[in-house]
């Protein structure tokens, strides 16, 4: 409670306006809810260029884009919770590493904040985690995984399982109803794209061009 005072966290549902780099370069997006009501996100952090969006935003401003997902997940499971008329108090989160680079892993700021958002949701949203899916993970993957996993609670890190290749479409179909999945993740769910992705509701990600967006590092 104290860090929600410090940070004005009550209100920036309110007040944050989310930067134009993030609407379109940072690939995630909230598809529906699994089998028991559960709202489910898909992060495409190997489509996220991390380093490209550090070159555009500062630390603090990443920081609090992530804490407003976190908020807007809070929200949305208070109004489902209205809706079926019984509490919904968790999420269930799919992360596709597919396309992770070497040249994340061995950004320090990249890290840095990994490691930063991790300890922040470990410490001040306790139990949302429902279950954690990681997909398409390299072996390169799993070195900042095992980086980040002291700075987990060991209930959280129950609820995370990783996968490389195969495996996980099958788990994610005995959790998720397949409507509600894109086709990218096993599902039959398309948009008005036709592409497997559905980028209407998860966007392509994609390296940030230089001229695009001005860098605050001069």
């Amino acid at each position: 409670m104290n860090w929600r005072r410090e940070n004005n966290i009550d209100s920036l549902l309110s007040t944050y306006t989310v930067p134009e780099v993030l609407k379109k370069y940072y690939a995630e997006g909230l598809v529906g809810e699994d089998k028991e009501g559960c709202p489910v996100w898909i992060f495409r952090i190997g489509k996220i260029d991390y380093c490209g969006l550090l070159n555009r935003l500062t630390p603090a401003e990443m920081e609090t884009f992530m804490i407003w997902i976190v908020e807007k997940t809070v929200q949305h499971m208070k109004d489902l919770s209205e809706k079926l008329g019984k509490p919904v108090e968790t999420v269930y989160d799919v992360v596709d590493t597919e396309g992770f680079t070497l040249k994340q892993l061995a950004s320090l700021p990249v890290l840095r904040i990994f490691k930063k958002i991790t300890t922040i949701c470990d410490l001040n949203y306790p139990e949302i985690l429902k279950k954690a899916v990681i997909i398409n993970a390299p072996a390169l993957v799993r070195i900042p995984w095992a980086m980040m996993q002291p700075f987990i609670s060991d209930v959280s890190l129950r609820k995370m399982t990783m996968y490389g290749q195969t495996g996980w479409k099958e788990i994610l179909l005995s959790d998720i109803d397949a409507d509600v999945l894109p086709v990218q993740w096993g599902g039959t769910r398309t948009d008005s794209t036709g592409k497997p992705w559905c980028p209407t509701i998860i966007p392509e990600g994609g390296q940030i061009p230089e001229d695009e967006f001005p860098s605050h590092i001069k």
